[in-house]
């Protein structure tokens, strides 16, 4: 079973109300206070994180270029595709002309989520190498998503964690100047 994160974007709906509304809680108080659970939903970047289309060889590699006298590395440099475990698909990655990963405005990083079960599509999250199931020609999905300018995340780990809505989701990919992609942390901030 795919598990799909929807991003949702801002929808207006009105309502009336007899009464003035409640004050909203403040949640970023409840986060710090630990009154709210934080889910990471990251692979960790390593030569065992999910890979699409999963070569023989993982393309990571880690190279320890200074370290402390217990061998622990002080500094390091890494190497992978843009497109490796939990990763962000900018617009551009879906055709030309579209925002990069640093011009995705970070007001579309942050937001709330609703977790659906799909089998056969996938919409803006997924839990598995890609948007597009592996029989798809063309890379349908990738075309809508990026196509319309929106991102997407693929190689999600532990959405089993998420409510099916009322969570918040954090968007924090890496910013490569014109990537097409690049690793992201993700974390959904569970009610």
């Amino acid at each position: 079973m795919v598990k799909t994160l929807l991003r949702l974007c801002a929808v207006p709906v009105a309502f009336t109300a007899c009464a003035a509304p409640a004050p909203p809680p403040n949640t970023l108080a409840a986060l710090f206070a630990d009154g709210l659970e934080v889910v990471d939903l990251t692979h960790t970047v390593s030569a065992d994180a999910p890979f699409w289309p999963g070569p023989a060889v993982s393309p990571f590699s880690y190279d320890t270029l200074s370290a402390h006298d217990d061998g622990a590395p002080s500094m390091g440099a890494y190497s992978v595709p843009e497109h490796f475990g939990t990763h962000f698909d900018a617009p551009v990655h879906g055709g030309a002309g579209l925002a990069s990963v640093d011009l995705v405005s970070t007001k579309e990083l942050f937001g709330p989520a609703v977790v659906i079960d799909v089998t056969a599509q996938a919409l803006v999250g997924v839990d598995t190498g890609s948007v597009d199931p592996g029989n798809a020609q063309g890379f349908p999905a990738h075309g809508v998503v990026n196509g319309s300018g929106r991102f997407h995340l693929e190689n999600l780990a532990d959405m089993s964690r998420l409510p099916e809505s009322g969570a918040y989701l954090i968007v924090a990919p890496i910013k490569i100047q014109g990537g097409s992609g690049g690793q992201v942390r993700v974390f959904a901030v569970l009610p």
